[in-house]
């Protein structure tokens, strides 16, 4: 599960490429859009034909729209949380 493989062709992409976006965005929507379906698509390639027999833990996400929830209401405790939850 984890990603050096994705993570180092992401890295050495901004570097050769270099530009990005000043500060953190949560949704790709924020950002530019289209430059990441393209990189996607490269960093998909290279999976194809580099990474077939390595673990590379990445897979196409540029077409899904998540729902993040949180944060809970557990005053810092996560069991607190978690036993209210199995309660109900």
């Amino acid at each position: 599960m984890n990603p050096v493989y994705p993570g180092i062709l992401a890295f050495s992409e901004r570097l050769w490429k270099g530009g990005g976006q000043v500060g953190w965005i949560a949704n790709i929507i924020d950002g530019n859009q289209g430059a990441f379906i393209d990189f996607e698509k490269r960093l998909l390639d290279h999976k194809e034909r580099f990474f077939t027999r390595l673990p590379f833990p990445y897979v196409k996400q540029s077409d899904i729209t998540w729902t993040l929830t949180g944060p809970f209401d557990n005053g810092g405790t996560v069991p607190k949380y978690l036993l209210r939850n199995l309660e109900n």
